[in-house]
């Protein structure tokens, strides 16, 4: 019986583990399907007056950090829908990928941006704008933990790899960033760290003893 209650123990925790990687690979198509979106926030737009257009002021904004872009070299501009006292954003979606990276890197130009342009351009003026990569709503709360960890632990930073959309953490300045694929690769680079909710991972405590998230030796 008790070799039974192994076998059964191991082959739910295998279950377990093809789920996540499932969960993973899916994450990755549409993360893939998303490689020539921008997003945009804190920028003023009014779909009944063309000249605040989300595309108009999309434009508008490129130029202001130095990035020619026209309408015909996006695909589609549009508001996203935004929860209960939260900005609302714009999502581009540009023809060539290298633009809308080029666009990404050239983010830090917003503080630059004149001060009568920025009012025109602002829905809070006092506020600066935000450009970024598109990600999942999955790779967004796993965004969120490594936020949480590096504010909690003073780790250097965290942030969204422009090109593949994966999410890096860094330790120390001159560390090399860690990928973060999980929420157990967050612990595993910080003990410490506990999180609320696991993403493309499980906790121990919700399997049987035999599961171990840093081990791929599952034979119990």
């Amino acid at each position: 019986l008790k070799g039974v209650n192994k076998l059964l123990q191991k082959t739910a925790n295998d279950q377990h583990r093809d789920i996540i990687r499932l969960h993973q690979e899916l994450d990755d198509l549409q993360q893939y399907g998303r490689r020539e979106n921008v997003c945009f926030s804190n920028v003023k737009f009014d779909k009944h007056d063309p000249t605040l257009s989300p595309m108009n002021q999309v434009i508008t904004l490129c130029d202001g950090i130095g990035v020619e872009v026209t309408e015909s070299d996006l695909v589609d501009v549009h508001p996203l829908p935004a929860r209960k006292g939260m900005a609302k954003r714009i999502i581009a979606r540009f023809k060539d990928r290298k633009l809308g990276q080029k666009v990404l890197t050239s983010r830090k130009n917003t503080k630059h941006i004149d001060p009568a342009k920025k009012k025109k351009l602002a829905a809070d003026p006092a506020r600066g704008f935000g450009i970024q990569p598109n990600i999942t709503p999955a790779r967004s709360a796993l965004l969120s933990q490594a936020k949480s960890l590096v504010n909690q632990q003073g780790f250097n930073a965290t942030w969204v790899d422009i090109k593949t959309g994966a999410i890096l953490v860094k330790r120390r300045p001159g560390d090399r960033p860690a990928v973060i694929r999980s929420t157990s690769d967050l612990v595993a680079i910080c003990s410490d760290f506990v999180p609320n909710e696991h993403f493309f991972s499980v906790c121990k405590d919700d399997l049987f003893d035999v599961f171990n998230p840093r081990d791929n030796d599952f034979s119990g």
